[in-house]
C-alpha cells in the first residue's frame, strides 16, 4: 500500500509540513529539510553527484539535514534555479 503525501496548507505558494510528515513521506520518497525548508529530491536523487546512498542515509532522508548539507555545500547551491525548484514547502 503506497503512502500518500500529507495534506498541504491552503497557501499553495508556500505549503507547510510538520517534521513528522516529512519523515513519513520519506519512506517512499526523498524529502529533506534544510533551513526549515522542505525539498523533494525524489527526481534528483539519481543525479546526485554523491550517489543515492547519501540521500537515503537515515540522518538525511526525512530529517533536518541542514548541518550535513552545509558541511558539504555552499548556500549558493540552493539558489540555483535547478535546485530552488526542488523546494516544496516549509516546516511549520
Amino acid at each position: 500500500m503506497a503512502t500518500q503525501a500529507p495534506v498541504q496548507s491552503q497557501n499553495q505558494s508556500n505549503p507547510t509540513f510538520t517534521r513528522e510528515e516529512v519523515a513519513k513521506v520519506s519512506k517512499t520518497s526523498v524529502w529533506i529539510i534544510i533551513d526549515s525548508r522542505v525539498y523533494d529530491l525524489s527526481r534528483f536523487a539519481a543525479l546526485h553527484p554523491g550517489g543515492l546512498h547519501v540521500l537515503f542515509d537515515e540522518e538525511v532522508a526525512g530529517q533536518d539535514a541542514t548541518k550535513i548539507f552545509y558541511s558539504l555545500h555552499r548556500h549558493e547551491v540552493l539558489q540555483k534555479p535547478s535546485y530552488a525548484r526542488l523546494q516544496i514547502g516549509v516546516i511549520r
